[in-house]
């Protein structure tokens, strides 16, 4: 029988590592959503974290050869990572009292985000917790990125002419909601605007359509710790329905299939896989039923498309 056994590697530090203390990002869990007027007859949501982490920066270099074809090492890029740490490590009063191992709780908890990558989610604990410290990643990454880009440009209009976001299979789908929430919310722009920016800036790699790839998170979990996410999620949800509506064979069946949110036994399927799979076997069918000389030439099988894109196809 195997064992697993934690790999304990920081223990010693990394030599190649750099923490950057001056890059943090705040990230929110729980709480409220509010609405504040903009303007008359407009309104934005807010949302109020119950519960808030620090993301803070650790840089590793990557070293790459010259463009020209020299072997000397003349170019870097940067893999930066996040480590979770609490806003207040330390309870003092509960300190002073006694209370020492209550003192650290939090500090306890906030750690455990980071602390063990892609954590066990056979339990109601485990699945908390693996959704949380995929937020966590995917909001710090976000943050940084778009912080960056303002530096650089001064606007999000054409940030999907400059970055390229990638998500490797289900892990960090939830970075689709926090983009647009961080575009809506946090910098003002419509959704019309920021769905456009969301679905030019991400691309998704599936590793797999069978059935058992389709995870899903409880919407009551989703809407406990990210209330303001879920919002999103029921909107994108509610449009795409709706063009699927429109489509000449679409029927309860269909709607049931593609649908983000399965009504029957209250799950959000993460990363919206079930409609990029419905997507994808029907782009299959239709390359396959086609006489060979109207078949496009990109081979469906190795095409990577963004996940957005995947998903708009039905909404078009």
């Amino acid at each position: 029988m195997q064992h697993e056994l934690p790999e304990d590697w920081l223990t010693i530090g990394n030599p190649w590592e750099f923490q950057r203390p001056d890059v943090t990002y705040m990230v929110g869990f729980g709480g409220s959503v509010t609405t504040k007027q903009t303007a008359p007859g407009q309104h934005a949501y807010v949302w109020v974290p119950g519960e808030t982490l620090l993301a803070a920066a650790y840089d590793t270099p990557v070293v790459g050869g010259d463009t020209d074809g020299s072997p000397q090492m003349r170019h870097a890029n940067t893999l930066r990572l996040w480590s979770a740490r609490a806003a207040s490590p330390l309870h003092l009063d509960d300190f002073n009292k006694g209370d020492h191992v209550g003192a650290m709780r939090e500090r306890v908890r906030t750690e455990a985000v980071s602390r063990v990558l892609y954590p066990g989610d056979g339990s109601d604990a485990g699945q908390e917790l693996r959704l949380r410290q995929e937020f966590f990643f995917a909001s710090a990454s976000l943050q940084d990125l778009i912080s960056r880009h303002l530096h650089l440009f001064g606007t999000l209009l054409n940030l999907h002419e400059k970055v390229a976001i990638q998500l490797n299979d289900t892990h960090p789908a939830i970075a689709i909601a926090e983009m647009m929430r961080l575009l809506m919310d946090v910098h003002g722009i419509a959704w019309d605007t920021a769905w456009q920016i969301t679905v030019a800036s991400f691309s998704y790699t599936n590793h797999t359509l069978l059935p058992e790839a389709l995870e899903t998170w409880p919407v009551q979990l989703v809407e406990r710790l990210l209330p303001r996410h879920m919002q999103i999620i029921y909107l994108l949800n509610g449009h795409h329905l709706e063009r699927v509506r429109r489509e000449a064979l679409a029927n309860d069946g269909l709607l049931a299939n593609v649908s983000l949110i399965d009504e029957s036994h209250g799950l959000i399927d993460r990363t919206f896989a079930k409609a990029f799979r419905e997507i994808a076997f029907r782009a299959l069918k239709d390359f396959v039923d086609r006489p060979k000389d109207h078949r496009p030439g990109k081979d469906l099988m190795r095409s990577s498309r963004p996940m957005a894109d995947a998903l708009r196809r039905l909404h078009e």
